[in-house]
């Protein structure tokens, strides 16, 4: 139980967080000059537990993540998300603006993402791997 609220409160933190910042600035300053942030668009596939297949197109800006969850039910779902440190990503599913998952997990590798998936109460929760198939910067 502990752990789940442990879990929760980082989702949650992890979430309001960076999309005040998201929404509040899509610029970093640098020697007294304004320059806008090249996004890198990533793409994975995967599974949630062992038969829900999911693709993901994650837009990282700086730290900040946005993209789009395709799902096994072919929904187009949105996530919003951040990355801490170098291992670290947590980002939310949106389904028609409602909350429908979280993903917490860590990078096994350049190429790999290993982690949980959970229900917005917590109640459910899957372990979720995605294997990265191509990197652009065009979004």
């Amino acid at each position: 139980m502990r752990q789940s609220i442990k879990i929760i409160l980082i989702l949650f933190l992890g979430f309001i967080i960076p999309i005040i910042y998201l929404y509040f600035t899509n610029v970093y300053k640098v020697e007294n000059k304004t320059m806008e942030i090249i996004p890198l668009v990533t793409f994975y596939s995967g599974r949630i537990g062992k038969k829900h297949q999911i693709k993901i197109k994650l837009i990282k800006r700086s730290n900040m993540l946005s993209g789009l969850l395709i799902n096994s039910f072919n929904k187009r779902n949105k996530i919003t998300g951040q990355i801490y440190g170098s291992e670290i990503i947590n980002f939310t599913e949106f389904e028609r603006g409602e909350r429908k998952g979280s993903f917490l997990g860590k990078f096994k590798s350049n190429s790999e993402i290993i982690g949980l998936w959970s229900t917005p109460d917590g109640r459910l929760s899957s372990p979720f791997y995605l294997i990265q198939e191509y990197i652009s910067n065009k979004i």
